[in-house]
């Protein structure tokens, strides 16, 4: 198991870079860096956004009793999948996409990173790693609303108007409710966990309300008061600010 491990790792950012590949040559002269980067974090939220929970609460619920020390091996080789595909995203997001709003997300991407390689390598922690993984069923219906952005759809549209809700529900189910839970969580069992544990889960949890309040804000007042400031002029371009990349951005 703990050759698997690594593996799964390099073969998780080598999946998503290969993915990542074929929309390149597939779409170059019709779509830009954004959408083909948009389109293989919505891959990545789609596999472990469905295959987490199931994992979790169908064929590891003991774990929920213990999030500390019970291990499961379908759960550590899901979570070395993302560590893969979290290092090939802060890859390509430094490489083709160098502006200072970028920054904030490879700070929340190395914060993944570290916690979820701690996890790997202790064995421990897992069902904390594995509650965090289940935020990636927004992240699906965040994808999907921003490329749709990408491509024109309607905003008026019912598809719109529907993938408008369904994200709006679950930002609030799972960045929300389960965000508060885990750090109540973390704050009840603090005397259980290393501080360098608490420092990083703090740090970042923190990181991800602070960008969770900023796309909740952005989203109410995109899609539900039809008010698009300045910002939705640049969603079309490379160039974007650090509000408009989080609306579209975060996985």
């Amino acid at each position: 198991m703990a050759s698997q491990i690594p593996l799964t790792v390099v073969f998780g950012g080598c999946f998503f870079a290969g993915f990542n590949f074929l929309l390149t040559e597939l779409t170059s002269k019709t779509h830009s860096w954004k959408f083909r980067n948009i389109a293989t974090s919505l891959l990545h939220s789609t596999i472990t956004g469905l295959a987490t929970p199931v994992n979790l609460f169908y064929l590891s619920p003991q774990i929920l009793t213990d999030m500390i020390n019970w291990s499961s091996e379908v759960l550590l080789l899901t979570l070395a999948f993302s560590v893969g595909y979290f290092i090939y995203d802060a890859v390509d997001m430094y490489v083709n996409n160098p502006k200072t709003s970028t920054y904030q997300l490879l700070g929340h991407h190395f914060c993944v990173i570290v916690c979820f390689a701690i996890s790997l390598y202790t064995r421990k922690y897992i069902g904390c790693a594995s509650i965090c993984m289940v935020l990636e069923v927004n992240s699906i219906f965040l994808h999907v609303r921003q490329l749709m952005v990408i491509t024109d759809v309607d905003r008026s549209s019912r598809a719109f108007r529907a993938i408008a809700v369904l994200n709006m529900a679950t930002f609030i189910a799972f960045r929300i409710v389960v965000v508060g839970w885990m750090v109540f969580w973390i704050l009840a069992n603090m005397h259980l966990l290393p501080m360098y544990y608490v420092s990083l889960s703090f740090f970042g949890f923190g990181t991800l309300t602070t960008m969770n309040i900023s796309m909740l804000a952005k989203l109410v007042q995109r899609d539900f008061l039809g008010r698009p400031d300045s910002e939705d002029v640049k969603e079309d371009s490379n160039g974007v600010t650090a509000a408009t990349t989080l609306v579209n951005k975060q996985d």
